[in-house]
């Protein structure tokens, strides 16, 4: 096998649009209830889980806590 450089540039474009498209399979896989790598949806639900947070938008299971 014949290794293949491509450019920092050209190589960080093409790394990220594999991601996505990994990322996309795996977002349908999760829609429809399929298999999806459990790895990759518990980090997207902690990124949401944040990202929910800094809006304060929280989980009623929350309430108490957030009370005390």
């Amino acid at each position: 096998m014949t290794i293949t450089y491509l450019s920092d540039e050209i190589w960080n474009q093409k790394r990220d649009e594999l991601a996505a498209s990994i990322l996309t399979l795996q977002a349908v896989k999760l829609l429809k209830g399929r298999n999806a790598d459990p790895a990759l949806v518990d980090a997207a639900r902690e990124v949401a889980t944040h990202k929910m947070a800094e809006i304060d938008l929280l989980p009623e299971s929350c309430r108490e806590q957030n009370a005390a």
